[in-house]
């Protein structure tokens, strides 16, 4: 079996950013330019959003409480409070995106996110995108950082992760995954 792809191609990137609207492109946007995981995009609200730079400081999640939000809205790690600079295209998306509520992304209703609202938000990406997961946009994001040239550590702090293993785990497979495109390239050229 071919290894679990982790990450979006850069056409499935455009496909989403150029056909989902609403909630849905948000939810998209804050997930590939930013990094957030799922909670943290859930979480995120207007008054942590300065300038060109969002902080994160909540995750809302919904384990064992149905279609309502836990209460406990804490970080998965210390290391996941951070503040992200945001590029153009994410500030761009984010000015068009509705502010009716305090979140980010809220409920079709501007209230807090409920389990629903989530699966309906991902029903819009999976028809433009089948077979992907939420955790795939923060994957691509983290290939971003790898292809831009920033460095491990930085990249630690901007993905929120408590261990630097965990980043460099992720800069390996990304690394190899060039490699073996690299070999088909070199192999169609020959």
């Amino acid at each position: 079996l071919p290894p679990k792809r982790k990450n979006l191609t850069d056409e499935e990137q455009r496909r989403l950013l150029n056909c989902l609207t609403g909630r849905a492109l948000t939810f998209v946007a804050l997930g590939l330019y930013s990094g957030l995981r799922r909670e943290e995009i859930l979480g995120l609200q207007w008054g942590d959003i300065t300038g060109e730079k969002l902080t994160v400081n909540r995750a809302i999640s919904f384990g064992s409480s149905g279609n309502k939000a836990d209460t406990n809205q804490s970080l998965k790690t210390k290391a996941s409070h951070r503040t992200i600079p945001m590029p153009p295209q994410l500030c761009e998306i984010l000015s068009r995106s509705e502010h009716n509520s305090l979140y980010v992304v809220p409920s079709a209703d501007g209230g807090m996110i409920t389990y629903s609202s989530v699966k309906s938000i991902w029903k819009q990406v999976l028809h433009i995108v089948p077979g992907i997961h939420s955790h795939m946009l923060r994957h691509s994001y983290a290939t971003s950082l790898y292809r831009a040239g920033i460095d491990l550590k930085t990249a630690q702090y901007l993905l929120g992760h408590s261990s630097i293993q965990m980043t460099a785990e992720i800069y390996t497979h990304i690394a190899e995954q060039d490699v073996i495109r690299s070999a088909d390239k070199i192999t169609s050229y020959f």
